[in-house]
């Protein structure tokens, strides 16, 4: 039984007779050792509790983790959590049929190269995560290389995957810029984007990490 739950769980049991009232029910509730067990209860469930909601926590966001996700360059399960550290991630959703994804892709490369050379004392990381089959990606980036790591997603319904990120429509090219851990930060980016567009968005992330 839930601490919570304890108190309306003695009122809706049947009375043994008459006599029994709700003052009487009243006083047991008002004494000391009343007092002290439910305190006791609750410091015992208190963090069974906070564990399982940290589960629940990291279940909604199973999306994000090393399952439906491997890099690219080995083939080694991959993920996108950030766990507790303070810093900025930018992932680029992409597929090589996509003619919005192989445009914007060398000047994505160009900005995060840039990037790493600003000092906005909070770290920037970048990635791209490839809906598509090992060859064609290989095959383009042999063509059109880039200077952040490239993940594929191998599950079975990339819409589904897309959504938990916050792309609803499920589009590609689709960008999200990331910090978990400074506030929840997220901001995304549906369609082509553009330098001046992440430099915004990772320069209000940055600040909130900052601030926090």
């Amino acid at each position: 039984m839930q601490p919570q739950t304890a108190h309306k769980a003695w009122q809706n049991q049947p009375a043994l007779s008459e006599e029994i009232t709700a003052s009487a029910i009243s006083r047991f509730y008002s004494k000391p050792l009343y007092r002290t067990i439910n305190a006791l209860v609750f410091t015992i469930w208190k963090p069974v509790l906070k564990k399982y909601v940290g589960l629940a926590t990291l279940l909604a966001a199973a999306p994000l983790y090393a399952a439906d996700l491997v890099n690219h360059a080995d083939n080694r399960p991959a993920s996108l959590d950030t766990g507790a550290q303070k810093r900025v991630q930018v992932v680029n959703v992409w597929a090589t049929w996509c003619v919005p994804c192989r445009r914007e892709m060398p000047a994505l490369s160009q900005w995060y190269a840039a990037e790493k050379r600003q000092r906005r004392g909070v770290r920037v990381e970048m990635a791209g995560v490839a809906l598509d089959k090992p060859a064609d990606v290989s095959r383009f980036l042999q063509s059109v290389p880039v200077r952040y790591p490239i993940l594929r997603y191998t599950g079975n319904d990339s819409t589904a995957w897309m959504r938990g990120l916050g792309n609803p429509t499920g589009a590609l090219p689709f960008t999200i810029i990331r910090a978990p851990a400074c506030g929840n930060y997220r901001k995304t980016l549906l369609g082509e984007v553009s330098p001046q567009q992440l430099t915004r968005a990772v320069a209000e992330a940055a600040a909130k990490c900052r601030a926090g």
